[in-house]
C-alpha cells in the first residue's frame, strides 16, 4: 500500500517519543496503517496522555476491534477536543463502543469519522442511531464530519436518529454530510 505500519513496536519502543512524553498535546499517526494490533498498543499508551487535545489516527485501519481497545482509552482522555478517525472502517461494532466512550468526552469539539472513495467506515443504520443519541451529549462539539459515509446506506431508522440529534445540536458551526 506504500503507507508505513506503526505496528506495536512502534507504539511501545522504550524511549519513544510516545513513551517519553505522557503530556502531549497533540498526536498525529496519520496515514500509518496500524490495524487492530498496533491499535491495541498505542492504545495503552495513550490512557496514560490525559492532558492529550488532539488525536489524529486518520488511515490506520483499526476496524471495530482496534476501535473497542481506543474507546477504553478514550474514556481516560477527559481533556481531548478533536478525535480524527477518518477512514478506519469502524464498522457498526466499532461505531457503538465509539459512541459509549463519546458520552463521557464532554470537552470534544471536533469529531471525524469521514471518508472518501471506498474506505468509509462502514458506520451502517444500526451504527448511525447509537452514535446520534452519543452526538446528543456532547455539548461543546462544533464541528461533525460524517462525509462519505452515505446517509442512504444509513437506513430510515439512522437517518432519522441522525436527524432528530442534529436538531438538538445548536452549537454546531461545521457539518459535513
Amino acid at each position: 500500500t506504500g503507507r508505513r505500519a506503526a505496528g506495536d513496536e512502534a507504539a511501545a519502543e522504550p524511549g519513544s517519543s510516545m513513551e517519553r512524553d505522557r503530556t502531549c498535546w497533540d498526536s498525529h499517526t496519520g496515514r500509518r496503517a496500524a490495524g487492530p494490533a498496533g491499535t491495541a498498543t498505542l492504545a495503552d499508551a495513550l490512557r496514560e496522555m490525559k492532558q492529550l487535545q488532539s488525536l489524529d489516527l486518520q488511515w490506520n485501519e483499526i476496524g471495530p476491534a482496534g476501535t473497542a481497545r481506543l474507546a477504553d482509552a478514550l474514556r481516560e482522555m477527559k481533556q481531548l477536543q478533536s478525535l480524527d478517525l477518518q477512514w478506519n472502517e469502524i464498522g457498526p461494532a466499532g461505531t457503538a463502543t465509539l459512541a459509549d466512550a463519546l458520552r463521557e468526552m464532554k470537552q470534544l469539539q471536533s469529531l471525524n469519522l469521514g471518508c472518501t472513495w471506498s474506505h468509509d467506515n462502514k458506520i451502517g443504520p444500526a451504527g448511525t442511531a447509537t452514535l446520534a443519541d452519543a452526538l446528543r451529549e456532547l455539548k461543546q462539539l462544533q464541528s461533525l464530519n460524517l462525509e462519505g459515509n452515505d446517509i442512504g446506506r444509513f437506513g430510515p431508522a439512522g437517518a432519522a436518529a441522525l436527524a432528530d440529534a442534529l436538531r438538538e445540536m445548536k452549537q454546531l458551526q461545521s457539518l459535513d454530510l
